[in-house]
């Protein structure tokens, strides 16, 4: 009788174990789908632990797959070499704080014009997944005494017990806690993931090559007619946006107090449709009609099909440089990652 109850725990604390992977890794899963495609709003719901709970838990997961001993008088062993279940998700939000800033290293490092949402949201997936499965692997082979597992018995035993004792008053109590505690967790995490003022923009920016990586332009970048550039397209509307982009070439005219286009002619349009937290490359080469001096190469980004007649004051986002040779007196080769015009 005694070698069938404990066959019977064991298969209950397995089936407990890989429960609570299953149930992160289909967390994770639906995250990636509401972060990536659900409006602001809804993200917040799931955000907050997505990115500052269960990256941590995995790692934890491996690291201690002990739970911590307590001494025949019920108190915590000291000297046990796992954790108690607060140490444990104070640990899982300190670990995921520690992580998210390497994570944004490393891919700086590895993409130096940057990444979108859909990126970051991969590379913590397959971290907290991998975490998840080899934390089980190590708490499996562990003795089932020591093994740590959710005390899922223990919290049913719990609410019954109260409701059983306080009555119908305690148990709507106690359910009005955790609700309570449930929504504290979102408004934080609506907080946090709420950019201020619900601020949306599309990132412009025009880059080269230089090494075999893709560079910024800076004062210093000599850009000839027939030269292969880049340009980057960011999306942070929070909606997938068709983007049209027209090539101009100006000629400019500095007068001594300011510098004015006299002439403008369009080289040529680009398009690209982006989506929410996402960036596209696009490349093309400047090769203008005339051979001019003074002159400056504009693109007019448009959200959608730009008008008759695209101009500065009616395209939704501006970026440009000047062309070598031809700068013009008192002024510098420029470009701007736009958020405003």
């Amino acid at each position: 009788m005694t070698d069938t109850t404990d066959s019977w725990s064991h298969r209950l604390q397995i089936g407990l174990l890989l429960g609570e992977v299953i149930a992160v890794l289909g967390f994770v899963t639906a995250a990636n789908f509401v972060v990536l495609s659900i409006p602001l709003p809804a993200r917040a719901v799931v955000g907050l632990p997505l990115l500052f709970f269960f990256p941590g838990y995995a790692l934890v997961s491996v690291l201690f797959p002990a739970r911590q001993f307590r001494t025949r008088y019920g108190a915590l062993d000291m000297f046990s070499s796992g954790i108690d279940g607060i140490e444990r998700v104070a640990l899982s939000f300190g670990v995921s704080l520690a992580l998210l800033p390497s994570i944004g290293v490393v891919l700086w490092v590895l993409s130096p014009v940057g990444f979108g949402a859909q990126v970051l949201m991969g590379v913590l997936s397959a971290e907290i997944g991998l975490g998840m499965i080899y934390g089980a692997y190590r708490r499996i082979r562990l003795p089932r005494n020591q093994r740590y597992r959710l005390p899922v018995d223990r919290w049913l035993s719990e609410l019954w017990s109260g409701s059983v004792t306080k009555g119908v008053l305690g148990t709507a109590m106690n359910l009005l806690l955790v609700l309570s505690v449930v929504a504290a967790v979102v408004a934080l995490g609506y907080g946090v993931l709420m950019p201020y003022g619900s601020e949306t923009y599309t990132g412009v920016s025009v880059l080269t090559q230089s090494g075999g990586e893709l560079t910024f332009l800076t004062n210093s970048t000599a850009v000839t007619a027939g030269d292969q550039l880049t340009l980057s397209v960011t999306n942070q509307e929070g909606r997938t946006i068709t983007y049209t982009i027209v090539v101009m070439i100006e000629h400019v005219e500095h007068d001594g107090q300011r510098t004015n286009a006299s002439t403008s002619e369009e080289l040529r349009r680009l398009q690209t449709t982006v989506g929410p937290g996402e960036t596209d490359y696009l490349n093309h080469t400047i090769a203008p009609s005339t051979q001019r001096s003074n002159l400056r190469v504009r693109y007019l980004v448009y959200r959608g099909d730009p008008p008759s007649t695209p101009t500065v004051a009616n395209a939704y986002r501006t970026v440009y440089f000047w062309l070598s040779p031809g700068q013009p007196p008192s002024q510098q080769t420029t470009t701007r990652d736009m958020r405003g015009r």
